[in-house]
């Protein structure tokens, strides 16, 4: 006996004349297996089954020999700071499908705050804006960050951490040394001298 997707099934049977006989046949649907590593590895797997859309979890890469049966599915990827990511798989009979997925880290953010507001931020030497200022999309990494107003300046190196928020605070003080700019002093001068007249 044979089916589509299913094991062929066999049996040798002995009818007595004027007997009746029943059997009784379950078929076996046939499988594969499939194999699932990733980058980074300890990331959880999840099955979509042909025509669902629920997800079973299934364990974690590195997974191995995972028996399914034959079809078409989808498998899902997920990590902590990752974004997820899947491929679309066929399960064929009694072979072997290695599933290699790559995951790509989520960027962080730097917020930055300073008392008074308005300095100037830089990043790796390039300029961001002006504070209070909150920038996006940047990769894990260490990077050299300063910032300024025109009377004091501020610079360390910082570490962005994938799916977090780095938070950098300065108060600056102005300096006893502190010069008025000579367009300032003119300002002054001119102003005073209208009020004298």
């Amino acid at each position: 006996m044979e089916k589509e997707d299913f094991e062929p099934w066999t049996t040798s049977v002995f009818i007595s004349p004027n007997s009746h006989e029943t059997l009784d046949i379950v078929l076996k649907e046939k499988k594969g297996r499939f194999t699932v590593s990733s980058k980074p590895e300890r990331a959880s797997v999840y099955l979509v089954s042909p025509g669902s859309t629920e997800r079973q979890f299934i364990g974690t890469t590195p997974l191995l020999n995972y028996e399914a049966t034959i079809g078409t599915y989808v498998i899902e990827v997920e990590k902590e700071d990752y974004f997820n990511n899947q491929k679309e798989i066929v399960v064929e009979h009694n072979l072997l499908t290695d599933v290699g997925i790559d995951l790509e880290e989520k960027p962080g953010t730097i917020f930055v705050s300073t008392t008074p507001e308005n300095a100037r931020v830089y990043l790796d030497g390039s300029f961001k804006g002006r504070t209070p200022i909150e920038l996006y999309e940047i990769p894990k990494g260490t990077y050299q960050f300063s910032m300024g107003m025109p009377f004091d300046e501020y610079e360390q190196d910082i570490t962005v951490t994938p799916n977090q928020q780095t938070k950098i605070n300065n108060s600056f003080k102005k300096s006893k040394d502190y010069l008025i700019p000579a367009t300032a002093i003119g300002v002054i001068i001119v102003a005073l001298s209208l009020i004298a007249q």
